[in-house]
This record gives C-alpha cells, sequence and structure tokens, in this order.
C-alpha cells in the first residue's frame, strides 16, 4: 500500500509539474495560407524576415504551441515600438499560421485582444480574416514559437 501511494503521489506529482507552460486560449484559428501577405504585414511593429514558405500547423504542432505558451510571458523583446513584454494571455485572441524561416518549421501568431472583435464583422471568420491594426499597444503583438526547440524566438508588440 505505501509502495502504490509513493507511486501515485510521484505521477501526480511529475504531471503537475510537467505542464507549467500549458494555456489553451478560449479563441484561437488556424489562418487559412490564402492569408499570408495579410498577417505577415507589419504596420507599427517589426516583421519577422526570411519567410519563404507558409502551410497550416497541424493539431500536434497546436498541441506543442499550447503545452509551451505560457514561456511567452517571460520573453523580453528589444524589437521596435511598444512594449517589451506580455503580462497576460487570457485578454487576447490568436491567430496560427505555419511559417517556414531558414529551413526552420515555426508558428507565426497574431494576437489581439478579444475586445478587438466587436470592430469586425461576425459574419468574417478567424481563419479567413486576418485580425490587423496599427498601433494599440501590447494590446496587438506577433510571435514566432520554434517547433524544434519548443520556445518563441521572436515578438514583436504593437507601437503606442
Amino acid at each position: 500500500m505505501k509502495i502504490l501511494f509513493i507511486a501515485l503521489f510521484l505521477a501526480f506529482q511529475l504531471s503537475s509539474s510537467a505542464q507549467p507552460y500549458h494555456y489553451r486560449p478560449a479563441i484561437a484559428a488556424i489562418m487559412d495560407t490564402s492569408t499570408k501577405e495579410e498577417i505577415l504585414y507589419c504596420c507599427s511593429r517589426a516583421c519577422p524576415d526570411s519567410i519563404t514558405s507558409v502551410w497550416k500547423p497541424t493539431s500536434k504542432e497546436i498541441k506543442m504551441l499550447e503545452q509551451n505558451f505560457k514561456k511567452i510571458l517571460f520573453y523580453k523583446t528589444d524589437l521596435c515600438c511598444g512594449d517589451n513584454n506580455i503580462d497576460n494571455l487570457n485578454k487576447y485572441a490568436f491567430q496560427y499560421l505555419g511559417v517556414t524561416r531558414n529551413e526552420k518549421k515555426l508558428i507565426f501568431i497574431n494576437a489581439f485582444t478579444t475586445s478587438t472583435l466587436k470592430y469586425f464583422p461576425k459574419s468574417k471568420k478567424l481563419d479567413k480574416t486576418p485580425i490587423m491594426w496599427c498601433d494599440g499597444g501590447n494590446d496587438f503583438w506577433a510571435a514566432l514559437f520554434d517547433l524544434t526547440r519548443k520556445e518563441f524566438i521572436f515578438l514583436a508588440i504593437n507601437g503606442h
């Protein structure tokens, strides 16, 4: 009985500590690849360079992003325009597009506050309509997630 208790305790500890960066957004969409020109447009934030192709991330790749999503909260950017970090994921909705840069598969994340959706017609589908905004500070940002390294390698926050 004591061994069973120890085994269950260790299993619980490992499962709870293995998920410290997990975050599943309430609102998220995988973008259609036809939106690449619009979604990769940067009005008042830095743009990721050297994007050579786009593709749709699989559910497995999105799950990997979600398992590591909270790592973005520790990422500090020194790129142009806005604040230098994100402090809370709960207020955002997300759009994802797979991109290839320097032969690496990455997920491009377009993030915007959920309150922004009121400015877009409900008839617009989130996977077909990039939500783009100039200025707005940290209400709008973009990031790149490296699927191989399982970490963020780029963060750009809109200017004010």
